[in-house]
């Protein structure tokens, strides 16, 4: 059952994925003392699914006892007790608990520097969620180092052919961090980047993770020529472009909170 809501989630079935998380999650009460790969595993996958479908309080507390078990099983500085911590970061920082976040976030971080190669993707991803919460506490100029280094690891070209939408995901938030610094030309410029990404990349018919994906760009686009007074029209196109896309993942049963978040606010 773990694996199927694993398959829901990532196939963006989140209705199903949630019944299924609901089963394991009684599974886990029956063997709540047993701590072993597997508990580990599905606390850190449910925790994940939970932050997906806007359950931010039940998946922190997953991902908090997914990172205690793992410091009690493996050690503080094993790799396999960073891969919940990272994710543990993500859950603070969507919670609004930016000190929790960062704190998490160097400590994971710490760990792949020790155990990962530097020019691995799972690196760029650690880098690329430091410079997220280093973007919500204001830190600008250690944001854009943690991104600039994830993007010069995702655009080599032996990383870039297994994950290319990683490049396209740090150049979004690379746009955020320059937005924040009131550098909206800049902005503007690496949401084009990060949508011509997406688009060298996908083709019809599109899965609904390149739908999802496609989306999460133009929305950062959109977001970012709000502060571009001569920018109407564009918006305008922009909107309905993201509606459209919305509507097709509503259409599969496949939205997210933050895509419901995308569509409240495209109207």
């Amino acid at each position: 059952m773990q694996v199927l809501a694993t398959t829901y989630f990532n196939q963006r079935q989140f209705a199903k994925a949630i019944d299924a998380i609901e089963t394991v999650r009684k599974w886990a009460e029956e063997d709540k003392e047993k701590k072993n790969d597997y508990t580990i595993g599905r606390e850190r996958r449910l925790g994940a699914i939970l932050l997906e479908v806007g359950r931010v309080e039940e998946g922190v507390k997953m991902l908090e006892q997914a990172v205690k078990d793992a410091k009690e099983l493996y050690g503080e500085g094993d790799l396999r007790t960073g891969t919940p911590l990272l994710k543990l970061a993500e859950g603070y920082e969507q919670a609004g608990k930016l000190d929790k976040a960062e704190q998490a976030c160097n400590e994971a971080l710490r760990i792949a520097e020790e155990k990962l190669q530097p020019g691995s993707r799972s690196y760029a991803y650690c880098l690329r969620v430091m410079g997220r919460i280093y973007t919500a506490t204001g830190q600008y100029d250690l944001a854009e180092f943690s991104f600039e280094e994830a993007k010069r690891i995702l655009e080599d070209p032996r990383v870039r052919n297994l994950d290319p939408l990683a490049l396209a995901g740090t150049l979004q938030d690379m746009a955020m961090c320059r937005l924040a610094k009131g550098k909206t030309d800049d902005a503007v410029q690496l949401c084009r980047d990060a949508i011509k990404v997406c688009e060298d990349v996908f083709s019809e018919p599109m899965t609904v993770n390149m739908i999802a994906e496609i989306a999460r760009a133009k929305y950062s686009l959109y977001r970012t020529l709000v502060k571009k007074p001569d920018s109407d029209k564009e918006r305008s196109q922009l909107k309905t472009e993201i509606k459209s896309l919305l509507g097709r993942l509503k259409d599969a049963d496949a939205m997210s909170a933050e895509n419901e978040a995308w569509l409240a606010q495209v109207g």
